[in-house]
């Protein structure tokens, strides 16, 4: 497409993944309720993403953002970098302000926690179970035997762990508050926390392990977050759609949105900026690693720079908890 009929990209914005992802629904939900307008390129469930590999990213899970010529990976990071740029205003709501309930959330929420427990709910009665390339796709990320249960059990134990984290939100909300941190909206630790059950009753479809009598206020309170998040959606309006090849042409030609470098001269690793690192996750997809000059390097984030197919340069930012960064 010549790049007079490209689509205009909304804050310089590129949203990357594809439906069925909850880490993409996470992001997408966010971006609704705060009113951030977008663009969003849509990618296959599975490997190969001809678009992020033309970027040189070989980091492989979804979602990714690219703001300008700057490249978020894990939905974590992608949040802090919106929170940033975006703080709260009449344009762009904010979440309820709130403290140690979200950190904790955050931590226990990804994939190495609750996250996990409600992917193993997934079994040979989801028709992406059966597709080969799909499960081979996913063996290859997280491990080889990967979705090899077929008896049932794996799903009832992952329902065991789950009933735990309903019954804790349960206690959180037995005084009648609607939101975790008895706010009068919703607040970030509602979102750090409410993502993976939303996923679990609905596409997971396991309403069968939480009982409106056992769970009454929990399952209310995945319902205010899906009414909020819908009407949101609806007000914002949908993204604007952009091809692979011209999400590509765009962060090729796009400025820095994050001009900041330097390297925190008490951080652990010792490492100096302009080193060669290479950055991975540790919990899933750890083979994928991305490897270029270090740029920046804090308690929470590191950002490296990156070559393109065609040689140009762009910065990929991952946060520092469960990723390694290694000379």
């Amino acid at each position: 497409m010549s790049s007079s009929t490209r689509p205009l990209i909304p804050n310089q914005i590129i949203l990357y993944g594809y439906p069925g992802s909850p880490y993409f629904r996470r992001v997408k939900q966010y971006l609704a309720f705060r009113q951030i307008s977008y663009a969003e390129c849509p990618t296959s469930p599975i490997l190969p993403r001809p678009m992020l590999a033309a970027l040189g990213v070989h980091y492989r899970r979804i979602p990714v953002l690219s703001i300008g010529k700057d490249i978020y990976v894990d939905s974590s990071a992608i949040l802090s970098r919106l929170d940033a740029l975006f703080p709260p205003s009449s344009s762009h709501p904010g979440l309820a302000p709130t403290g140690l309930s979200q950190i904790l959330f955050r931590t226990n929420t990804g994939s190495e926690g609750v996250f996990s427990r409600c992917a193993g709910m997934l079994d040979s009665r989801f028709p992406a179970m059966k597709d080969p390339a799909f499960v081979k796709d996913r063996r290859d990320m997280i491990g080889p035997n990967w979705g090899s249960d077929t008896s049932g059990k794996g799903r009832a134990e992952a329902a065991v762990g789950l009933r735990r984290v309903f019954a804790e939100v349960e206690t959180l909300l037995h005084d009648g508050r609607e939101w975790i941190e008895g706010g009068k909206g919703m607040g970030r630790a509602d979102t750090e926390a409410v993502w993976p059950l939303a996923w679990t009753i609905g596409d997971l479809q396991a309403g069968e392990y939480f009982s409106k009598t056992e769970f009454p206020k929990t399952l209310a309170w995945i319902e205010r977050y899906r009414k909020v998040v819908k009407d949101a959606a609806a007000k914002a309006g949908k993204p604007t759609k952009v091809e692979g090849e011209d999400a590509v042409a765009f962060v090729k030609g796009a400025e820095y949105s994050d001009k900041e470098s330097g390297v925190d001269s008490s951080d652990p690793l010792g490492l100096q900026e302009g080193a060669e690192v290479q950055v991975c996750p540790t919990d899933s997809g750890t083979s994928y690693k991305d490897r270029g000059k270090l740029v920046k390097l804090t308690r929470d984030e590191v950002v490296i720079a990156v070559k393109t197919d065609d040689g140009s340069e762009v910065r990929i930012h991952a946060p520092r908890w469960n990723f390694k960064v290694r000379a």
